[in-house]
């Protein structure tokens, strides 16, 4: 359905404004105009093991084949919201709930694209819509880490970047983010 001019056509809005319970997710390409918003669960894939991509490009597949979809002509496609390990296997911990990979079909969506704003709802009655604005973005500011790290706090950041490397190389690790 297409959205008319209210709240209710900024994604971020929804985000902000769903309950704290409900699972969401939001992601935004400001320079090509676009925001989307997902709210709740219609459905979950989870992948592991070395195939994982592979396996969900298949089931995300099997997912978009079996839904039926009654929208007007030019109404864009759901979405799947989803995360990957950087390993194959579980791993023990903060992370371990959400397994290797996991996609998820939220059950209502928002997409803000140069073309206009449209929800889409899958299988149960949509989010209340969005009554207030998104809060205010926080202006971004020129950051230097000479600002606020010491000598020897980036110091100790460069050896750790390079023990990093180090057991890359070595092949104990496959993949470092700082």
């Amino acid at each position: 359905v297409a959205l008319a001019n209210s709240p209710a056509i900024d994604p971020l809005a929804w985000f902000a404004n769903a309950p704290s319970a409900t699972e969401r997710w939001f992601w935004e390409a400001p320079a090509q105009g676009i925001s989307w918003v997902g709210l709740g669960v219609a459905g979950i894939i989870n992948v592991q093991g070395p195939n994982r991509f592979r396996e969900a490009a298949q089931e995300s597949q099997r997912f978009f084949d079996a839904l039926i979809v009654d929208a007007p002509a030019g109404a864009p496609p759901p979405r799947l919201a989803a995360g990957f390990s950087f390993e194959d296997h579980p791993r023990p911990g903060h992370w371990a709930q959400l397994g290797t990979g996991r996609l998820v079909l939220p059950a209502t969506q928002v997409l803000r694209n140069p073309n206009g704003t449209w929800l889409t709802n899958i299988g149960t009655p949509p989010e209340p819509p969005a009554t207030h604005t998104a809060p205010e973005a926080m202006k971004s500011v020129d950051a230097n880490a000479a600002d606020w790290a010491s000598p020897a706090a980036r110091r100790h950041y460069r050896h750790l970047v390079q023990r990093a490397l180090e057991s890359i190389a070595d092949g104990e690790l496959t993949k470092a983010v700082p």
